[in-house]
């Protein structure tokens, strides 16, 4: 599924977006930036364009799949939460769905800013 953005445009609009935004919908998904660690995890840079496509509404998101357990003390640590819950305020909600296997990171509250450098900004520490 990581690797098919229509298939993660469907997950967007009907397993993510309902938790977040209701009501809204990801109208194309493009894929940034994939990393894979063979039996361990992928994570995935996607750029979604949410409505019209003139108005350049686009959000940046990271997706981690991994082993449900990794992921559930990722969440707690980084975010203080259980599962299927967005944490924090919109625009940048944090969705971990256990059923899928995945954390949901919308940019700017990637713990770990995997898509800060990616979208031209230098990293936190200045390297």
């Amino acid at each position: 599924m990581a690797w098919s953005p229509s298939q993660m445009q469907e997950f967007f609009n009907l397993q993510v977006l309902p938790l977040v935004w209701p009501g809204q919908q990801v109208t194309a998904v493009t894929i940034e930036d994939m990393r894979y660690k063979a039996g361990k995890q992928c994570e995935s840079l996607y750029s979604l364009q949410c409505g019209d496509p003139t108005e350049s509404h686009c959000r940046r998101v990271v997706v981690t799949f991994a082993n449900e357990n990794k992921l559930r003390k990722l969440y707690r640590h980084h975010y203080g939460g259980e599962s299927s819950t967005a944490a924090g305020p919109t625009p940048c909600p944090v969705v971990f769905l256990p059923e899928f296997g995945c954390l949901v990171e919308f940019f700017p509250r990637d713990w770990a800013l995997r898509g800060y450098v990616r979208i031209g900004h230098p990293s936190p520490s200045g390297h």
